[in-house]
């Protein structure tokens, strides 16, 4: 059936057997045997089921033992080089496991192997080409802190996990014909990249260092993804001979292998392998017996050489040495530390397995690059080191949504995550002079639209994350909001590219140049006045909260420049040319000048002012529109089926209307919200391989979405009014615990109530805060972090009284 029910297991010893009839209408059809140990089932961890969302995914989702913020995110490959590349569930052949998974980024990719040298990976259908395995699904395992699988061409048993720099590796080989492990500089990833140098060195017959030279840029992104990855790799058993090859040409019994100075004895040259870039790899040979385990642990550092030795030192080789078990114990410590800020209750295994999975990918994502010793490398190359004891600078895809999923999360259950991201922002703006739009590998990113990072640092300091220089971010904010775009000289582009137009005319016009890519006027035009009219309300608060009066009233004054696009007799934002005229055919799914989405979608975009959009749609109208673009989206779960932005009103599975479920909240109707808001999370939210994240699962986006509104919150100006509010859902547990931070918040319990929810009570009767009935829809963040009770009456149908 649908749920899955929990059979407390006290009373049980460890690894009881417990079988379970199955059946329906009393009629038993299966029966299986369960083997959990009493412990495991009492850790949140092991909810977490690491192949959800693994098929059709990103090239930042797959099974593998991350920490959180890793740099080091060990898992397997077995795509070829295609958008959403990476690791594909039902691609049964494993082409290596390599350490970055960070958009735009990859690196050292390491398989063992025996039997005749290949030098190719092969490819997902032809493995036979290369060195990939076929694997036998049955033996794949994953779990927080441990990836396991055998490649049965090989009949090898590898086994991984990691630290936050650092990756332990296990391979057992039950067989020793030519026993080598092989790692191989360049593969393929999500996107077309090149390897530009190597250099690798035998330090010693248990030792090797190196580091490879990377570039990706053919993203379609304003943006060079330059950076030298420096590897220290280190072996629990000698090798006998160091191996590599240049692109065709294999080397053998190497001290060192680099592209321009080879001097070591060529063995032979492999046909038919010739290509323009540059390919490069090194195999290590060893003496093994049938049945032998070799372990290696690998630090890495965008910095050094030294740092990554130093790297690999401090979090695995000084506190764990070889212990393999104490590196998986000490991540899954550190997860089960996390996942007890917040807990959930509930009978529905299925329930629990769903939160606490999108509460580990909430997490997992996105990456740290400053290595143990604080040094990280800036946007011109140099290198920069914290200077404030305790913090991190984080890097990412564009935040672009970030203000509806993770900046709320962040805020309200990991504020020490949002602390960091203020500071690498700071740090940002001291070092370049701006703002990130998105900063992979900590260079400036122009990817998506707008400067989604102003509404993070805006929410951070309205809930009381202030540890960072407020007058230098007020700098930061107002350059921003008023300088025009630039390439930067590091590479990528700076600042809001519409800029002078949205200032002067209030609006970014469409020119007749704009399907040009090569044209300055090549822009998202109607998305770009939303955004920006969202982001300049942001800053206005921002400025107010510092007593910045004059430029509070500018930047609300610029606040409503969405109005000059909304065209009241369709009641929908339309795009302009430059001299006012509104561009002509167009309707609501199909008009230019949109950022993966349409029309209807960015209509709903006025996070700051959803009361102005009522009033000049009407209010009738606004719902009804509402409600049948989301019974229109439900049949296809709320989500844009093959990347068609604009195909359906709302795309849950896209950051341009993930507030859509909300929006009701403003209405005098908002039972709508409570009702839509649990069919995303029933509908749209699966689980398994396929159906966890359908659409684009950027790094976190969706899955703390789940989470926020699974517990009934959600704030649709990302929380950066002077006073944040909360807007209340519907609830999908029955009770939930947050240990509010003691750092910046009343270090209380926050403990969020549902009486009588279940799958078909999804609207509110009404809701009390410390035994007082609320009469608004919301509750204020200044009474939240004080902890207490929220505590929501669920029913199967609307209460039009319920805040009355």
């Amino acid at each position: 059936g649908e749920n899955i029910y929990e059979i407390p297991t006290g009373k049980l010893k460890d690894q009881s057997k417990i079988k379970v009839k199955i059946s329906t209408e009393g009629q038993t059809v299966a029966t299986q045997e369960f083997i959990r140990s009493n412990q495991q089932l009492r850790r949140s961890i092991d909810y977490v089921d690491q192949f959800a969302g693994s098929s059709g995914s990103r090239w930042m989702i797959g099974p593998g033992p991350w920490m959180p913020f890793g740099m080091v995110k060990l898992m397997p490959d077995n795509e070829d080089a295609h958008w959403k590349a990476g690791y594909e569930y039902n691609v049964e052949n494993i082409m290596g496991f390599s350490h970055i998974h960070e958009w735009t980024m990859t690196g050292l990719l390491m398989i063992p192997t025996t039997g005749d040298l290949k030098i190719q990976p092969g490819t997902e259908k032809q493995p036979d080409y290369g060195y990939r395995s076929r694997i036998n699904k049955k033996t794949e395992t994953a779990r927080i802190g441990y990836y396991s699988v055998n490649l049965t061409d090989y009949n090898i048993q590898a086994e991984l996990t990691a630290t936050t720099r650092s990756s332990l590796q296990r391979y057992t080989f039950n067989k020793a014909e030519q026993p080598r492990i092989l790692v191989d500089f360049f593969f393929p990833a999500e996107y077309d990249w090149n390897l530009d140098d190597v250099y690798v060195k035998k330090v010693s017959d248990t030792e090797i260092e190196g580091w490879t030279l990377n570039d990706c840029r053919s993203t379609g992104y304003h943006g060079v993804q330059r950076y030298k990855l420096h590897f220290v790799m280190q072996f629990d058993k000698p090798f006998k001979t160091m191996n590599g090859w240049i692109r065709n040409k294999v080397y053998s019994q190497i001290e060192q292998l680099h592209k321009s100075n080879m001097k070591s004895r060529q063995v032979f040259t492999v046909e038919n392998n010739s290509q323009d870039k540059l390919d490069a790899g090194i195999f290590l040979d060893f003496n093994l017996n049938t049945g032998d385990d070799v372990m290696v642990r690998t630090g890495i550092s965008l910095v050094s050489i030294d740092n990554a030795r130093l790297n690999l030192e401090e979090e695995i080789a000084r506190p764990f040495g070889w212990n393999f078990d104490k590196v998986v114990t000490n991540q899954q410590d550190t997860w089960e530390t996390l996942f007890q800020r917040v807990s959930i209750t509930t009978d529905n295994y299925l329930l629990k397995q769903k939160f606490y999975t999108n509460l580990y990918r909430s997490i997992s994502p996105r990456t740290i690059w400053n290595d143990v010793n604080g040094e990280w490398i800036d946007m011109n190359g140099n290198k920069a080191l914290i200077d404030k004891p305790g913090k991190s600078v984080y890097g990412g895809d564009s935040a672009w949504g970030m203000h509806w999923t993770l900046g709320p999360f962040y805020n309200l259950l990991y504020p020490e995550y949002m602390s960091n991201w203020i500071y690498t922002y700071e740090q940002f703006y001291r070092r370049g002079g701006w703002l990130p739009n998105g900063n992979p590998g900590m260079k400036y990113f122009r990817v998506m639209i707008g400067n989604p990072a102003l509404p993070l640092i805006v929410s951070g300091y309205q809930h009381g994350i202030r540890d960072f220089d407020s007058q230098l971010m007020y700098q930061a904010l107002i350059h921003q909001q008023t300088a025009t775009m630039i390439n930067y000289p590091g590479g990528g582009q700076v600042g809001n590219e519409s800029y002078p137009d949205y200032i002067t005319k209030g609006y970014v016009p469409l020119y007749d140049d704009a399907w040009d890519w090569n044209s300055p006027h090549y822009q998202s035009y109607v998305s770009n006045t939303m955004e920006y009219s969202y982001q300049d309300y942001c800053a206005a608060q921002y400025f107010d909260a510092l007593n910045k009066k004059d430029d509070f009233n500018t930047f609300m004054k610029r606040s409503d420049n969405w109005k000059n696009i909304f065209d009241p007799s369709t009641g929908y934002v339309r795009p302009r040319r430059p001299n006012g005229e509104w561009i002509e055919n167009t309707n609501p799914y199909h008009a230019p000048g949109f950022c993966e989405g349409s029309a209807w979608q960015f209509t709903w975009y006025v996070p700051h002012d959803v009361k102005s959009l009522i009033n000049l749609i009407g209010e009738r109208q606004f719902i009804d529109r509402l409600n049948a673009g989301f019974a229109t989206s439900e049949k296809v779960s709320f989500n844009a089926l093959g990347d068609n932005m604009g195909a359906y009103p709302i795309n849950h599975g896209n950051e341009t209307n993930m507030q859509a479920a909300y929006l009701f909240s403003y209405t005098s109707e908002p039972w709508h919200t409570q009702k839509w808001a649990r069919a995303i999370q029933e509908k749209y939210y699966g689980m398994g391989p396929r159906d966890a994240y359908p659409g684009d699962e950027d790094q976190g986006q969706m899955s703390s979405w789940y989470i926020l509104s699974s517990i009934g919150l959600f704030q649709m100006d990302g929380g950066c009014s002077k006073d944040p509010v909360w807007l209340l859902g519907s609830p999908r547990f029955d009770r939930v615990e947050i240990l509010l931070d003691n750092t910046y918040y009343s270090g209380k319990k926050l403990i969020i109530k549902a009486e009588n929810v279940s799958k078909d009570n999804c609207y509110i009767q009404y809701v009390r805060f410390n035994n007082k009935r609320l009469s608004n829809n919301y509750i204020e963040w200044s009474k939240l972090k004080k902890g207490g009770t929220l505590h929501f009456i669920m029913g199967d149908r609307p209460n039009p009284n319920a805040f009355k």
